[in-house]
């Protein structure tokens, strides 16, 4: 939950084949861009992947390549945005396998996001998953892995979706959205996180 660790991983990284007492920050200044769009490079990349260790390597790792095959002098904007293409296919394979029920299954119901909006309200959710030949028994069950996959944050106050890091937060969170959606007299909305909408084309 520290995005901070996540930089210092990369940095450590970099260092480790770098001249001793080489300064962390040279990566960002000498070899990656300062900002994607308005945002701090380090910022937008945190902003990207799911807070797992490996997932911030992949993704750094594919902007590097990318900088190298368009032969650039540093890693640019463009390098990163194609990185993140690449990388929310990564993510996506990855939660495939990793979800705990059968990977046709999860399939059909990822791929009924695809396209849609990044924000939309609860009933939304369950009508993809209900598309995807869910029995409407189990409808619940899958939105509930949905959130503890990290694949759907939930919105805790006006605009702030957090995600699940975990079933032990799971039930924190879920009591936060019902507080607040009952204060505002609506039903509780959900968020793609942005490791996946390259790939499932989330506008």
């Amino acid at each position: 939950s520290d995005s901070s660790l996540l930089i210092r991983l990369i940095e450590e990284r970099f260092l480790a084949g770098r001249p001793p007492l080489t300064a962390p920050e040279e990566l960002w200044q000498r070899f990656f861009c300062e900002t994607v769009g308005q945002v701090a490079t380090r910022d937008y990349l945190l902003s990207r992947v799911l807070p797992r260790p490996r997932d911030m390597v992949y993704l750094c790792n594919a902007a590097v390549m990318a900088a190298v095959n368009g032969r650039h002098d540093k890693v640019q904007e463009d390098d990163i945005l194609s990185a993140e293409k690449n990388y929310s296919q990564f993510a996506y394979e990855a939660l495939l396998v990793e979800n705990g029920i059968t990977v046709q299954e999860f399939e059909s119901v990822l791929l009924e996001f695809m396209g849609s909006d990044s924000v939309f309200p609860s009933s939304v959710a369950k009508a993809n998953v209900r598309l995807a030949g869910i029995p409407e028994g189990k409808i619940d069950a899958i939105i509930e892995r949905l959130k503890i996959m990290s694949f759907l944050g939930i919105e805790t106050a006006a605009g702030n979706f957090q995600y699940i890091e975990g079933e032990s937060d799971s039930r924190r969170l879920d009591v936060l959205a019902r507080k607040y959606a009952d204060r505002v007299r609506a039903e509780p909305r959900y968020s793609i996180h942005p490791a996946y909408r390259k790939y499932l084309e989330i506008q």
